[in-house]
Formats: structure tokens, C-alpha cells, sequence
């Protein structure tokens, strides 16, 4: 009887603090700069246990990337996380060092800037006549061909 307490007491010890009673990691607990440089980098990314497309074609209404975890430091962040591919899901790792107040990636280029459409005409078009017909007055002389034959 005595061996049965002191072992739960050993298993409630061994474990990290408040391991029972942490809560799942989620994108938001994350500071806006690193949500910002992850989805640039790696797309669209939903939390831990959202609906997820393990493979190149995503299913609507999942999303093709899904958090796994997410390890904190003062100066550092780990986010690791699945990905859909061709061979089935695979993990992904990315790392965010503080720098100087600015969140980096280290030894990788800065991500391309957000990608903003082309402006597209959705109205009707218009006929327009010639320039030379909204800027100068109408012409009263006849215009001739100088081919055209005078006569004597």
C-alpha cells in the first residue's frame, strides 16, 4: 500500500508544471509580427486540430497547413507545424529570433511582400472618339486629296 502513493507522487512530480491544466497552443498567442512573417512565408495556416488537407489538393473548407506546437523562449520562438504534400503530410519547422524589437527568420531571405491584385475594370466601356474631336473645334473647310485631280 505504501509503494502505490509514493509512485503517483513521483509520476505528479516527473511531469513539467501545470502540464495537466495547459491549454492547446494556438496562432493567436503568437505576437502579430511572427503570424504575419509565418503565413507570408508558409501560407494559411490553421491551430492545432483545425480540419487539415494532408495532401496537394486541399479540400474545401480545411485548411493545407495545421499547428502542431509552439515553444517559447525570451528571445526566441519554435512554431512546428504539419503541411500538406504529394507524399501525405509532412512537419515543418520554423524559427523566429528577437532582433533589436523585430522579429527575424534566421539564415533565411526576408519573405516577398504581401502579394496585392492588379486593379481589374468591372464597368461597362465606353466608346470615345477621337482626341483631336474633344480638343479642338470641328473643321469647316473641305479636306482634299492631294491626288485628287484640279483641272485646268
Amino acid at each position: 500500500m505504501r509503494i502505490l502513493p509514493l509512485t503517483f507522487a513521483l509520476l505528479t512530480v516527473g511531469q513539467p508544471g501545470g502540464a495537466a491544466a495547459s491549454e492547446p497552443a494556438t496562432l493567436a498567442s503568437l505576437p502579430a509580427q511572427v503570424r504575419d512573417l509565418l503565413e507570408r512565408r508558409h501560407g494559411e495556416i490553421g491551430d492545432a486540430g483545425a480540419p487539415f488537407s494532408p495532401w496537394c489538393q486541399r479540400a474545401p473548407g480545411t485548411y493545407h497547413a495545421r499547428l502542431v506546437s509552439i515553444e517559447t523562449e525570451p528571445e526566441r520562438i519554435l512554431v512546428r507545424f504539419e503541411h500538406g504534400g504529394i507524399a501525405g503530410p509532412r512537419k515543418a519547422l520554423a524559427e523566429y529570433r528577437l532582433d533589436n524589437g523585430n522579429w527575424t527568420e534566421p539564415g533565411m531571405a526576408p519573405p516577398p511582400p504581401p502579394y496585392v491584385p492588379p486593379a481589374r475594370w468591372t464597368g461597362q466601356p465606353r466608346r470615345f472618339t477621337s482626341p483631336l474631336d474633344t480638343v479642338l473645334p470641328p473643321l469647316a473647310a473641305r479636306v482634299t486629296s492631294p491626288l485628287e485631280w484640279r483641272g485646268p
